[in-house]
C-alpha cells in the first residue's frame, strides 16, 4: 500500500497542520488554497511543503514542452518562503524540473517516485531518523551547491506545517 507523507507523520504521532495549498488540476494555482497556505505558515516555526509534477505534467504516452514545475507551485514556494524562513521543500517527481526559488528555502528533499514507501522514507529524512547518501540514482548539477538537506537533520518533533502533501 503507498505510504503518503502524511500517512507516515499520522504513524509516527507527529503533529502538525494540513493546508492544501494548490489544486492538482491544470497550472495547480488556486488563490484561496495559497492564501490558506500563507496564513497557515506564518503561524509556525518551521514548514515542510510537498510540489512535484502532476499527472498532467508528468505521465506516460506524452513528451513534456518545458521543464517547469506547474506555476501554482512554484508560486506556492515563493508565497511561503517570503513568510516563514524555515521552508523546506521535498520534490515529488521523475524527471528534472527547473527550480527558481532555491535560494529562498532552507532546504530540499527531492525523493523522486519514492514508490509505496516514499513517505516514510521522506519522513525519516526529515525528522532525523535516516541520513542521504550519496548513493542517488541521479543528481541534479547546482543544487547540491545551493541547497543541503543537512538543515533538516533532527528536526524537533513538535507541529510543523504540510502546506501541500502529494500522493
Amino acid at each position: 500500500n503507498l505510504v503518503s507523507i502524511l500517512d507516515a507523520m499520522k504513524m509516527q504521532n507527529i503533529s502538525y497542520n494540513y493546508v492544501r495549498g494548490y489544486s492538482l488540476k491544470g497550472d495547480g494555482y488556486n488563490k484561496k488554497l495559497l492564501n490558506e497556505a500563507v496564513e497557515c505558515a506564518k503561524s509556525h516555526d518551521k514548514v515542510i511543503v510537498v510540489i512535484g509534477l502532476t499527472p498532467e505534467y508528468e505521465s506516460e504516452g506524452f513528451d513534456r514542452r518545458h521543464m517547469d514545475l506547474p506555476m501554482g507551485h512554484n508560486k506556492l514556494v515563493d508565497e511561503l518562503a517570503k513568510v516563514n524562513e524555515n521552508l523546506v521543500v521535498v520534490l515529488v517527481c521523475g524527471s528534472p524540473v527547473t527550480l527558481p526559488w532555491t535560494k529562498r528555502i532552507k532546504a530540499l528533499l527531492n525523493i523522486y517516485v519514492g514508490g509505496e514507501a516514499g513517505g516514510e522514507g521522506a519522513v525519516d529524512v526529515l525528522f532525523g531518523d535516516a541520513t542521504r547518501r550519496a548513493n542517488l540514482p541521479k543528481l541534479s548539477r547546482n543544487i547540491s551547491t545551493t541547497i543541503s538537506t543537512a538543515h533538516t537533520s533532527r528536526w524537533a518533533r513538535k507541529t510543523c506545517s504540510i502546506a501541500k502533501a502529494y500522493s
